[in-house]
């Protein structure tokens, strides 16, 4: 089920690929974290702070706020869909209103972690 919680996410971030931040970005300092899961590396871009140690801050800051509520939109998602499936909806609907509705909460964590920590996640990779 997470994985089609991350395909969501990947889609969400297709135009937001490394080259494409790095052209609207150049000056941010970039940061690299393992998931709570420790099965993927996310990729951040932050404004630099004054110091690179309040920059790398707001960045562990920015993934742990992250990944927290990827995993709560997961775990929440997950029980719409087992939730659907026992009242008899099909496979493939239950699948697909889950990735529906995660896309648009991600995206607005995608905003969120960026007004609150000048920190964009534009990257996520299995590893």
């Amino acid at each position: 089920m997470r994985i089609l919680l991350i395909l969501a996410t990947l889609a969400l971030t297709a135009c937001s690929n490394a080259f494409i931040i790095n052209a609207a970005y150049p000056d941010r300092a970039r940061f690299q974290f393992l998931n709570a899961n420790q099965d993927q590396v996310v990729y951040w871009a932050c404004e630099n702070g004054p110091t690179a140690e309040e920059t790398e801050n707001r960045a562990k800051a920015a993934h742990v706020f992250m990944d927290a509520q990827i995993t709560a939109i997961a775990e929440q998602r997950v029980e719409r869909m087992i939730e659907g499936l026992e009242a008899g909806q099909s496979t493939l609907r239950a699948s697909f209103d889950l990735v529906r509705g995660a896309d648009g909460q991600v995206e607005v964590l995608v905003e969120q972690a960026e007004e609150r920590f000048q920190c964009i996640m534009y990257d996520l990779v299995e590893i």
